[in-house]
């Protein structure tokens, strides 16, 4: 209405916008994949998902698909994704995770105290899902 120019949700913190007629299997693999794939440090994380009507009765099995991500050293066939890549990185994400807490946020999944056997300096953090 004014002329002006806008670039919105820039700097690479991607939004998912779902709606209840999108294919349910489809999104949920993607949105996964997207937002845990390279411990979502990567151009094409999923940071923010928006579920519209419907489709948030679909939170739930998004939660269960998350709980069942296990993060990994690159050769365990089992693991989904590696570390973050620093401490500072591990750090500043924990940050994050106790301050939507401490804002209210219902954690619905908290991967802040995350372990992988064999390497106890590894900068492990868990999925972890807000809503």
């Amino acid at each position: 209405a004014h002329l002006k120019r806008v670039q919105a949700f820039a700097g690479a913190k991607n939004h998912m916008v779902i709606m209840p007629d999108a294919n349910k299997q489809q999104v949920l693999s993607n949105l996964v994949g997207a937002s845990c794939g390279a411990a979502g440090q990567r151009c094409m994380a999923i940071s923010v998902a928006v579920f519209v009507g419907e489709s948030k009765q679909w939170i739930d099995e998004l939660q269960a698909q998350m709980a069942d991500l296990q993060p990994g050293y690159w050769t365990d066939g089992h693991a989904a994704y590696g570390p973050l890549i620093s401490q500072q990185a591990k750090q500043r994400v924990l940050r994050l995770i106790a301050e939507g807490k401490a804002e209210g946020a219902e954690c619905l999944l908290d991967g802040s105290h995350c372990a992988v056997e064999g390497y106890p300096n590894g900068n492990w953090v868990g999925p972890t899902l807000f809503r």
